[in-house]
């Protein structure tokens, strides 16, 4: 649909510059250069309405496209996720779109809080009988400014967080300044050693801490990346 936009806006801006170049200082054009110029615009005309043909349907598919709704945009239909916070295990990181796998985005994740936003299905066909592939849009934390925030990983690589496997998660935790003097941002957590853990943060620094001083998002409320 973005691809038709960018289109409809090339077109209408090339018809609006054909009829402005025959429009001079009261010189009449050559009489083939007009008649040219008239044919493009008829070209031009009818592959805009052509485009906003398209647009239109795009349109109304994606505002039809809901729970249980067929695979006609993408292959993707749009369901309720389980859960909004995730523990996530993702080698292959963040996607940029989960029918284009080949579009990285983000790191490979480890024990990694997430935030989840929204859930689909995916078929490579809708002929097919196999089961849907499930895949979680999520709000992670960035390690470095070439990586996005906002993602699509494979459903299977998350697990719901809960109080049970908190501990799990290694990153991205949070300093408790009343407990310890910190200014540094989100941190990773390496080891623990007699109640001091050893932690990272932004630009390939490394301090150690109270671990009593880590913070981990509360299972249950949203909003650890605001």
């Amino acid at each position: 649909m973005e691809n038709d936009m960018k289109k409809l806006i090339t077109i209408a801006l090339l018809c609006g510059a054909l009829l402005l170049s025959g429009c001079g200082d009261g010189e009449l054009p050559l009489t083939k250069l007009e008649l040219e110029q008239e044919q493009r615009i008829e070209e031009l005309e009818a592959e805009l309405e052509q485009a906003e043909a398209r647009l239109a349907e795009a349109e109304e598919a994606l505002a039809g496209a809901g729970e249980g709704a067929e695979y006609s945009l993408e292959n993707m239909i749009r369901v309720e996720p389980e859960f909004s916070q995730a523990v996530v295990n993702c080698p292959e990181g963040i996607l940029v779109s989960p029918v284009e796998p080949q579009l990285k985005c983000g790191h490979p994740m480890e024990n990694e809080y997430v935030e989840v936003v929204a859930k689909c299905r995916v078929k490579l066909s809708s002929e097919l009988t196999e089961p849907p592939e499930e895949w979680l849009l999520v709000e992670c934390a960035v390690m470095d400014a070439t990586e996005g925030s906002l993602g699509w990983i494979p459903a299977e690589c998350a697990a719901e967080y809960t109080a049970e496997n908190m501990e799990q998660v290694t990153w991205p935790l949070k300093v408790d300044e009343s407990k310890f003097d910190w200014g540094y941002g989100l941190v990773s957590l390496g080891s623990v050693e007699d109640g001091v853990a050893q932690i990272g943060y932004h630009g390939g620094g490394s301090a150690s801490i109270p671990l009593e001083a880590l913070l981990r998002p509360e299972p249950g409320t949203t909003g650890w990346f605001e």
